[in-house]
This record gives C-alpha cells, structure tokens and sequence, in this order.
C-alpha cells in the first residue's frame, strides 16, 4: 500500500470514530449551542439600559427644591421673599370689586377694590394700598397716580377714602389721614382682614403707598403695622411720630421728596422721612445710582432696603412743587416687585 493510501485509510478511520472524542462531543456541534447562546443573553444588556436611565433623569428635579431653600434664609439684594403666604381667602369665589363699605364704630368707611384682570382664586398676589392726599378723595388719586395702570395686572390694588381729621392744624374739615389715633388704624386692619379672608393675597406682600398726608400715613403703617406691612413708598410726606424703638417691626422703604415744595418742608418733613428708615433698617452712607435721580442705600439690613429720591416738578404748571412724581409708579412698582 502507498503512503498516500495510507494516510486516506487513516484519516477515514479517524472520521468514522469522531474528531475531537470526550463521548460524543462531535454530536453537540451541530446544533451550534455556544453560537445559539449569545442571542439568550443579548436582549438583557438591551433592556437594562432603559430600566436604569430613568433614575438619573428624575434624580435632578428631585434634588431642585433644596438648591432652592437658601434664598429663603439669606434673602438676595432687595430683600426678596422666595415664597408666598397664600391668604385664607384663596381658592374661594372672587371678591367684589368697585366701591365696598365696611362700618367701624358707626361710621361708614370705604374703599375702592381693584382686582387683576383674569383675576386667579389660586394665585397669590400682591396687596397695595393707595392713599390720597389730604382734601383728595380714593377716587381722584386712583385716576392720576398711574399705579393701576402700572401694577394693576400684578397686585390687588385698594384705594381707602379719608375722612375730616379735627386734629389737623390747617383744614381740619378736609379729608385726609390720622398722623395719631386709631381711627384710621383700625380702618386699615378691617381692610386687611376683609382682603385676606376674601381675596387671595400674598401675607409676604403688603405694601403701602401714598401722597402728602397719604404718604404720611402709608409711613405710619410701615412702623405701627410693620409686622404687616411689607415695604412702603412715600412722596412727599414725614415721618411717623412714633420712634423706632416703639415700631411694630419695619419695613422697607421708598420716599422721594422735592426740595422747593412750599406744602411739605424738604428738610424736616423729607429728610427726616429718609432718615428715619435708614436709621431703622441699620443703612450706611454708602449708595448706588438709580434712573429719575433715585439711589438706593447698599448696605442696610438684609431685606429692608431703602430708596431715595430728590425730584422736581417745576415743568407742571401752578405745581408749587407738591405733586406725585410722575416715574412714581414705575419706580416704586419696581421696588416692591423685587420683594417677592
């Protein structure tokens, strides 16, 4: 036999008994079960990636909140307030708007109630009171402040009508607002009470606001109701009579003045309004510039800053310099809104 033929022999032989022995192992390949495998484990690591995907995406607006909870215990510049205090008065029917009466001690008070358009029940806003000026009536100041026009879809807006004030040392039988009493304290916390029951209001948000004897008033509220009263702007107008030591909280401040008024004396009367603030709410000296020769006092205690600002109006006719300023409302509409 060649050595050809014997190697064929060989191989034949070895194909007859199975290549690679271990008791028919030869048998298994076929099937292919190590190829078949693969396809068994593959959809896991397919699916794993969804199952654990989720996690990471939900994990940041779960972490969101407390990334917001230092505004809260350190307020940032203009003494914002990170969270409303929504009123009992929301998520009820809307109050009615327009002229409202509420009767203290048997007299008849009113007040005139502007809401936002699209009022929201769910909404807490702002609430501003407006007061007029002394022998000024709610109505007449609601039409020439521009507050409304300004603010009106972003507050609550309240216009108190005055009455006669016999304490008055000039024309006492002028409507106009107590500098002492209770009388038109106690209107104001009536108002509060009424608003908040039935509008909802932002409790973080009062403010006050007013012109000459209304600006006076508006101050006294900020001292005598500071634990209500929020912020505060005053043109025009002086200081409470109570001192700082006797204020029910404080509050921070915007006052503007002009120097010539011949109604409100620029010095004792406006600067001492100024003064009074900035020794309240521990300012120094220190400023920075603001639009409609306006300032701001950088360095007072945290959330009660205080604003200033000297003007005139000479540019208006038989002004004698005692007028609401005409960038009032959008400046002090400004200032309240960093309070939020």
């Amino acid at each position: 036999m060649t050595k050809t033929n014997l190697v064929c022999w060989m191989a034949l032989a070895l194909m007859t008994t199975g290549c690679g022995g271990g008791g028919g192992g030869g048998s298994d390949a076929p099937p292919d079960t190590p190829v078949e495998e693969p396809p068994a484990t593959e959809p896991p690591p397919i699916d794993e990636p969804p199952a654990t995907d989720p996690p990471p995406i939900d994990e940041p607006p779960a972490t969101d909140p407390p990334a917001e909870e230092p505004p809260v215990s350190n307020p940032p510049p203009g003494g914002a307030v990170s969270r409303p205090a929504p009123s009992l008065g929301c998520g009820g029917p809307a109050p009615k708007s327009g002229t409202r009466t509420i009767t203290l001690a048997g007299t008849d008070r009113q007040y005139l109630l502007d809401l936002p358009t699209g009022y929201d029940a769910n909404t807490a806003y702002p609430l501003l009171f407006s007061f007029h000026g002394r022998g000024r009536t709610a109505v007449e100041f609601r039409g020439s402040n521009e507050l409304k026009e300004t603010l009106g879809d972003a507050v609550i807006m309240v216009h108190p009508q005055g009455l006669p004030d016999p304490t008055a040392p000039v024309e006492p039988e002028r409507a106009s607002w107590e500098r002492a009493g209770d009388r038109d304290i106690d209107f104001f916390d009536a108002m509060h009470t009424e608003l908040t029951t039935e509008a909802c209001v932002d409790e973080n948000r009062m403010f006050t606001t007013g012109m000459s004897m209304g600006g006076f008033f508006a101050a006294r509220l900020a001292c005598e109701r500071g634990d209500v009263v929020r912020a505060f702007a005053s043109a025009a107008a002086g200081p409470p009579l109570k001192s700082n030591s006797e204020c029910v909280g404080r509050a921070a401040a915007w006052t503007a003045h002009d120097p010539q008024d011949q109604l409100i004396d620029y010095t004792t009367e406006g600067l001492a309004l100024r003064d009074y603030w900035l020794d309240a709410n521990v300012c120094g000296e220190e400023t920075r510039p603001l639009s409609n020769g306006c300032v701001e006092y950088t360095n007072c205690d945290a959330g009660y800053p205080v604003r200033w600002c000297q003007y005139s109006q000479a540019d208006k006719p038989y002004s004698n310099h005692h007028e609401w300023p005409s960038f009032a409302p959008q400046e002090a509409g400004d200032f309240f809104l960093t309070l939020e």
